[in-house]
């Protein structure tokens, strides 16, 4: 009887495990947009409206004249979801951005279908001219640079969390 040669199977197991390792990965994406505005509104004028259910929120303080809007996306770990990875591309290609035609009021993370966003955690860095208003609302916390100020109004839902740091850094 002849022996079993078992130099054949360890590549075969490198292999397999490569490629399971790799459809276990979280997904992940990104998108960035700039918006111009008007340089001359006065200061509140400008509306910005931040929505996330998992993800951070943080804002800068930028120059007049254009808002950038900076977004990781994750999916959830925990996520069964096998088709996370295609919503992110989605939502990469469409952004959920929406202004009015003069750019005087902004919304982000509002999406017309919420399980679009299902299983995905998206974070928004936004730099701001100083002055804009804002409304936002998250899942997770809202940080602020030291040096941006701007009229804010607390979300409304219960079951989102505004970080405390805004009543300090915007009134």
């Amino acid at each position: 009887m002849r022996a079993f040669d078992a130099s054949f199977v360890r590549p075969i197991i490198v292999i397999a495990v490569v490629v399971i390792a790799a459809t276990c990965q979280a997904a992940d994406g990104r998108f960035d947009q700039t918006l111009q505005v008007s340089s001359t509104l006065k200061s509140g004028a400008l509306k910005l409206d931040i929505a996330t259910d998992a993800g951070e929120i943080l804002l800068r303080a930028g120059g007049p004249g254009k808002i950038e809007i900076h977004a990781k996306l994750h999916s959830i770990d925990d996520s069964q979801d096998d088709n996370v990875a295609t919503r992110i591309r989605m939502i990469e290609l469409n952004p959920p951005v929406i202004s009015d035609t003069h750019a005087h009021s902004v919304r982000i993370g509002h999406f017309a279908d919420p399980d679009l966003a299902a299983n995905i955690a998206i974070s928004y860095e936004i730099v701001a001219p100083q002055g804009t208003g804002l409304h936002s609302e998250t899942g997770s916390a809202i940080r602020a640079s030291k040096g941006f100020r701007a009229p804010w109004r607390r979300a409304a839902a219960p079951a989102r969390y505004v970080c405390g740091i805004l009543a300090r850094m915007f009134t």
